[in-house]
């Protein structure tokens, strides 16, 4: 008599709504809302997947078998010769070696005589530059314009600028070194 007064009231609850249950003074846990038929459904789904979830994760698995491998395959004790074309490692090696993986890739020059270039000075480097401004501060930066390729460059300390190295940067004046030389640009 006690299990089918529970099936009622569950039955009752999920079409009626547990507003509808006689509880004496008990209340719904939701007050004064009806669980609509959708949220119910959900709740039912939602229960029954966590359990199923719950209950596969706690299930111990059987071990899988290289048989059914082996039966799809064949093997060569059935009379079915099988052909292995795996070679060893090295093979594999030095031809994947030559590919440029994530587009790294060594410039090789082009094997022709060394030309001699003529010795450059480090004020004919300079020609093209202009100090613009410097920005103080803790790392102070030199603000200087390239005009033969028409770029701005905002160098700090001990930076490059094409050959040209930012040796020091003072109040007014960069000094700059190249090679040996060293020399000023000025604001």
């Amino acid at each position: 008599m006690v299990n089918t007064n529970i099936k009622k009231r569950f039955f009752q609850y999920f079409t009626q709504g547990i507003s509808h249950l006689k509880f004496g003074s008990l209340k719904s846990p939701w007050p004064g809302d009806k669980l609509h038929l959708s949220n119910r459904i959900l709740l039912i789904l939602l229960i029954g997947l966590s359990s199923y979830f719950t209950l596969d994760l706690l299930s111990p698995r059987p071990e899988k078998s290289l048989s059914v491998a082996t039966n799809l395959v064949g093997s060569p004790a059935e009379g079915k010769e099988v052909s292995s074309n795996l070679q060893p490692y090295s093979f594999y090696a030095q031809s994947i070696g030559g590919w440029p993986l994530f587009g790294l890739r060594e410039r090789s020059a082009p094997k022709s005589p060394e030309i001699q270039r003529p010795a450059v000075t480090l004020n004919e480097l300079m020609a093209n530059l202009n100090l613009m401004g410097i920005i103080g501060g803790k790392e102070p930066q030199a603000i200087i314009w390239d005009r033969k390729s028409k770029r701005t460059y905002y160098l700090k300390e001990g930076q490059f600028l094409d050959e040209i190295m930012i040796q020091d940067i003072k109040k007014g004046k960069v000094i700059l070194k190249y090679k040996d030389e060293t020399t000023e640009l000025v604001l």
